[in-house]
């Protein structure tokens, strides 16, 4: 089983998304559904994030209240979610 958190962190009109999850066996994929109109962006080196991301970097179009959801896969097919309400 995964237990999943979520920390969010709020910078100008940057949010980013840290995955925090945690699993006997490697988790695989992470699948991320912003739940607003906005764009993926560039993290810290660089690199174009994007709902694939551990990590993915976003600006929403406009501020509000917003349902994330984080769908995380392990090497042995297990798969958890969470989807805590995230106001921007």
């Amino acid at each position: 089983m995964l237990i999943l958190l979520l920390i969010l962190s709020v910078k100008e009109e940057i949010t980013h998304f840290t995955d925090l999850s945690t699993a006997d066996t490697t988790i695989i994929s992470w699948e991320w559904e912003m739940g607003g109109l906005g764009s993926y962006q560039v993290d810290g080196n660089g690199v174009m994030t994007g709902p694939n991301s551990q990590n993915p970097y976003y600006i929403y179009d406009t501020c509000g209240l917003y349902t994330v959801t984080l769908i995380v896969t392990d090497i042995l097919g297990g798969v958890d979610t969470t989807n805590p309400g995230t106001d921007i």
